[in-house]
């Protein structure tokens, strides 16, 4: 997985401050999971894949005060 993140601040004075983010993780090279359990929807032996080649995005904002 590899991940990063941009933040930005804005310092409205100097007890508040408002904080921007944005990140992005890449899934990639998870291993494949042979199903065995026999009461599940999906057939005993599908090969399932995970996560594989996925982007998760998320943006966030935070106030922050100061006192």
């Amino acid at each position: 997985m590899a991940t990063w993140i941009i933040v930005a601040n804005w310092w409205l004075n100097d007890h508040v401050r408002i904080a921007f983010d944005y990140s992005q993780s890449n899934l990639s090279n998870f291993p494949t999971t042979t199903v065995t359990a026999k009461n599940t929807t999906v057939p005993p032996g599908t090969k399932i894949a995970g996560f594989d080649d996925a982007t998760i995005r998320g943006f966030g904002m935070r106030a922050q005060v100061d006192w």
